[in-house]
């Protein structure tokens, strides 16, 4: 009796496989002080790479990292689904329509940075009006301070392509002041502590400036609403339990 249940549950098991998990591949670059790669293994890491580890062992999928790559490259590969996955990413208006967007945090505004030798005094994101200042290329500021760059005239909005570039110029003051995010400051000030006493930083008031939704994203032809919707259960029971706050600690606002 014992040998026909288990030669039928072998059976069974032929014609009725065990579903694989699903892969998800994942297009990253680097984003100081959230992810990027070690100088030796090559491999992913930060606190955004155990976030994303830890919530598809919980949504039960296999998280598929890329090699290093630009933010513009991974974009259009999710948009003729050579990749599925982003995170940090930030959503302007309605977004892209080849990303469905799943927030999982938001992050504090943009601060202004400035040569610590020089006086400077901002109460409202309109006076930014009349300086020169830099942006990363492929970063997006709060709405409130997009604002005031629209209106600006070309020269006076330098585009960059890394922090520390921007922070240099800065220093160097090569232009008035730069628009960063502060967690990526914080990181490459470790790597580069030398500018830390040349460049001093402004925050505006949060009912002026106010945190920005982010994101993970999807490709639309991922085509996963059940995933989907496990991920979206993931995330709050990261929230629930701690373990979002704990990886990320401090560096973005977990609770939305």
């Amino acid at each position: 009796m014992m040998y026909r249940l288990l030669w039928l549950a072998l059976v069974i098991s032929l014609f009725h496989p065990a579903e694989a998990k699903p892969q998800l591949r994942w297009c990253l670059g680097t984003f100081p002080g959230f992810y990027g790669f070690n100088a030796v293994t090559k491999q992913p890491e930060g606190p955004s790479v155990l976030y994303l580890q830890e919530l598809a062992r919980r949504a039960n999928f296999t998280l598929i990292p890329s090699e290093e790559t630009p933010s513009s490259r991974c974009f259009a590969q999710m948009a003729n689904g050579e990749t599925d996955l982003m995170i940090n990413i930030l959503k302007t208006g309605e977004g892209r329509a080849d990303i469905h967007y799943i927030q999982f945090a938001t992050r504090w505004p943009d601060r202004v940075y400035y040569a610590s030798n020089t006086n400077l005094r901002l109460d409202t994101p309109g006076q930014l009006a009349t300086m020169t200042l830099a942006t990363i290329r492929t970063y997006k500021v709060a709405p409130e301070i997009q604002i005031v760059l629209d209106n600006m005239k070309k020269r006076q909005r330098v585009q960059v392509d890394s922090v520390l570039t921007a922070l240099q110029m800065v220093a160097k003051q090569r232009i008035d002041a730069a628009l960063l995010p502060s967690t990526q400051v914080q990181a490459v000030l470790k790597e580069h502590p030398e500018l830390a006493a040349e460049i001093k930083e402004i925050s505006f008031p949060e009912n002026l400036v106010k945190p920005q939704p982010i994101y993970l994203g999807l490709s639309s032809h991922c085509n996963c609403p059940e995933l989907e919707s496990a991920i979206n259960r993931s995330i709050k029971s990261m929230q629930a339990d701690g373990s979002s706050q704990k990886i990320f600690a401090g560096k973005i606002i977990v609770e939305f």
